[in-house]
């Protein structure tokens, strides 16, 4: 059976997991496939980009088939962004998979039914394959949040042109009730308002925060999946972001989706599952800002974080 809907991989420099992606993506075979690939900062990289580019040129099956294959390397936070872009100036929707983020083959098409049962309604701007709670959030098969995972997704172009890494409109964002409105939690808010601008003023290295702004900066909704169907093999050395290999969301395990799916009676936000993200996923909790607000005001934090990725690398 054909798969229509067209799936957009995002690679690097990491041959052994984009191997088992890929493997994944074989097994569906998709009749569009675009694959992105960003270009070497080094030597060693060029040895590893090189064996990136045999995996995804293994393409035996008849295919709408895209390279974008960069000469030049555009790092972490313009890799991703640009590759979007170069997929939705040729797609109206589609499924977006990084080369660690190794999907269940029902991911495809949880992520298929989705796209076309949401693919005019402008609340809701993105499906993620990511589940990150030890328990079912209501009885469907999926719930709403306001919080964006980015570990095997699905959006449409009508939801991605508002993305801006520039964040322009920051000011007025930060100044108005929005985030009151989608966290009922001081430090939530605070945590977002505090990412948000360090993005706005272009202190940190990735992309996706930009992504959780659109969605807030407009109140749009994000999909999360009730049965996990991504893990992350990327975390420890080499990864942009996920360094601590010792993380509990490293290598989650995934199970298939049942179908058919059974949609929420509601369209919104669970906001007692955001709640639990915040703390288990970005730590917000009371003992976490009292911590770091001390360490901060001792000159001590960024030391304290230094040695803590270290740690955690060496541990693995």
């Amino acid at each position: 059976m054909s798969f229509s809907t067209p799936i957009l991989l995002i690679a690097f420099n990491r041959p052994v997991t984009t191997a088992q992606v890929f493997a994944v993506i074989k097994k569906l075979q998709p009749d569009q496939l675009f694959i992105a690939l960003d270009g070497a900062r080094n030597q060693a990289d060029q040895v590893l980009c090189a064996e990136v580019q045999k995996i995804i040129q293994a393409v035996d099956w008849v295919c709408d088939l895209h390279y974008l294959v960069q000469e030049q390397n555009l790092g972490v936070k313009q890799a991703g962004p640009t590759a979007i872009n170069w997929f939705f100036d040729q797609v109206e929707e589609g499924i977006i998979l990084e080369d660690d983020c190794l999907p269940d083959l029902s991911f495809f098409a949880y992520c298929a039914e989705l796209l076309k049962h949401y693919r005019h309604d402008e609340r809701v701007w993105h499906i993620s394959g990511d589940h990150f709670h030890h328990h079912q959030i209501g009885s469907a098969t999926y719930y709403f949040s306001q919080i964006p995972h980015i570990w095997g997704w699905a959006t449409w172009r009508r939801a991605w042109r508002h993305y801006d890494i520039a964040m322009p409109d920051f000011p007025s964002f930060a100044s108005s009730q929005i985030l009151n409105q989608l966290f009922p939690t001081y430090l939530s808010r605070l945590f977002w308002l505090d990412v948000f601008h360090k993005n706005y003023l272009g202190l940190d290295n990735g992309w996706d925060f930009q992504w959780s702004y659109a969605l807030m900066r407009h109140q749009a909704l994000a999909i999360n999946p009730n049965t996990n169907l991504i893990s992350n093999i990327g975390f420890g050395a080499g990864a942009a972001h996920a360094s601590q290999a010792t993380s509990p969301h490293a290598n989650l395990p995934t199970q298939s989706i049942s179908l058919p799916i059974r949609h929420p009676r509601l369209i919104i936000a669970d906001k007692q599952a955001d709640e639990f993200i915040m703390r288990n996923n970005f730590g917000v909790t009371w003992h976490n800002f009292f911590l770091k607000h001390l360490l901060r005001r001792l000159g001590l934090f960024d030391l304290v974080k230094k040695l803590y990725h270290r740690f955690n690398l060496n541990s693995k």
